[in-house]
Parts: structure tokens; sequence; C-alpha cells
């Protein structure tokens, strides 16, 4: 099982009205890590193998002039670090990314809420990529509209295999995106979870880390 090596956030639309309050964090998920007071968790990710978001957005009502939903969005996306390939190997892998939202409340004329799952996989052991256009993205683990909902647990399955050069380090990049679009009113969620899991047992994620198998690519061609 694979746990992270790094973080990244990738903040990908900002609110246009200068009287938009809005923001996003990522902090890891564990007890001992308590939610920052601004911003994301800027220290060591570590030996994770989730984390956890909060996100708000207050679109104030213009009663002079009829007002266009404003929206924040962004993404947090946890590094994974393969063993060194000790020969030209493929490597195997898989990750059920599983949603925990205690609550989202929308009250706004126009409300929406949405996270997408996103990955990228690096063979030759590149950095995070530099845009998050660059991930490929399953929509929407995550997506309500309107009114209170509670208690919501949804998972993604994604996985993929990637030939690694002989001494090579490849990379693995999970997150999600979180967006919030809010028109004449507010839309806040509780501190939601995404822990990613490597297997299934009944149906259901079970076993934190990313499942990995790498074997010579000689077994396989």
């Amino acid at each position: 099982m694979l746990f992270a090596t790094g973080f990244k956030e990738y903040q990908w639309a900002l609110p246009y009205d200068d009287d938009t309050e809005a923001t996003v964090k990522f902090w890891p998920r564990i007890s001992a890590v308590p939610e920052p007071a601004v911003g994301s968790y800027a220290g060591d990710w570590t030996g994770y193998d989730g984390f956890q978001f909060r996100a708000s957005i207050d679109d104030k009502t213009h009663w002079y002039s009829w007002d266009a939903a404003d929206h924040i969005a962004s993404a947090g996306v946890l590094q994974y670090t393969f063993p060194v390939a000790p020969c030209d190997s493929l490597i195997g892998w898989l990750a059920y990314p599983l949603y925990i939202l205690l609550w989202v409340e929308i009250n706004a004329e126009d409300g929406e809420f949405l996270v997408d799952t996103v990955f990228h996989a690096s063979p030759e052991g590149l950095d995070f990529p530099a845009s998050i256009l660059e991930y490929e993205w399953v929509p929407h683990a995550i997506s309500l509209e309107q009114t209170r909902h509670e208690n919501l647990e949804t998972f993604d399955s994604i996985g993929g295999g990637i030939e690694v050069a002989a001494g090579v380090q490849a990379r693995l990049y999970i997150g999600c995106s979180v967006w919030l679009g809010a028109r004449e009113g507010t839309v806040e969620i509780s501190p939601t979870t995404t822990i990613h899991m490597g297997y299934t047992e009944g149906g259901w994620p079970k076993f934190p880390g990313v499942a990995y198998r790498m074997v010579p690519i000689d077994w396989v061609t």
C-alpha cells in the first residue's frame, strides 16, 4: 500500500464580485492536525491517506441590478511515490476515494456544490502537474443543488497501469476538485473527509492507502 509523500492545492476559479466572501481549505485526515484558521495546512503531508476540506461562499444580494451566480473552486491533491523499479516494470494501481459528508447547507436563489475526483500518473516520476487541467477527471462524486443534505457517503473507483523504466520512481497524484456556486445567498459545507482506500470488502472500500503491484514488464509482454 502507498501513503502520501506530498500535497498541492490548485485554486482554479475565484469569485468575480468584490463583495463575495468565499473560501476552500484542506488539512490532513487526522484529529491531531486541527482545521487551519485561515487557508490550507502548510505542514508536512508525508504518510497521510486522505484529507479533510471545508468550503463556503456568500454571494451578496444586489437590489439595484440582476446578479449572476458567483463561484469558487479549488482542488486538493495528494502525491504518492512508488518504489524504485528494479528493472523495466509494469505497475498496476487501484484506489477508491471515499467521501464522507456530514452536512451541506444551501440557502441561495441558485446554489450548487460539486466534488469531482481527479488523478494523474507520472511514469517518469515528475513533480505535481502545473495545471489542474492536466489531470483526468471523474465527475461528479458529489453533486447537490438547493436545500440541506446530511450524512452522505459515496466513493469512486479509479485505477490504471503504467510502464516504468529501470531505476525510476514513478509517481501518482490523486485528489478532488471542490466547486461551490451561489446567487444571492450562501452555500456552506461541514468538514468533509476523503480517504483513499486500496481495496473493497462486500462492495465497500476498506484499508486506507493506494494498492499497487509492480512486476517485470517481461512477464506481461
